[in-house]
């Protein structure tokens, strides 16, 4: 979690991100934007987006991660 927050998303979105909440496997950010879910969908690899049906409203691909 450490290596995506400071890699990953502070990299990317700078002062435009910020952790608002986190438990032992999460972390649930504001994030100031155009579309996240455009930046999801790019690097899908990096998100669990399980819970998500095929066909979304968010037109989020579905993807599990293993760890």
């Amino acid at each position: 979690m450490y290596e995506f927050h400071h890699e990953y998303m502070a990299s990317l979105y700078r002062d435009k991100c910020k952790i608002v909440y986190t438990d032992m496997d999460s972390l649930i950010y504001y994030i100031e934007c155009d579309n996240v879910y455009n930046i999801m969908n790019r690097d899908i690899d990096r998100f669990d987006t399980s819970d998500y049906e095929v066909d979304n409203m968010y037109q989020v691909y579905k993807y599990e991660m293993t760890i």
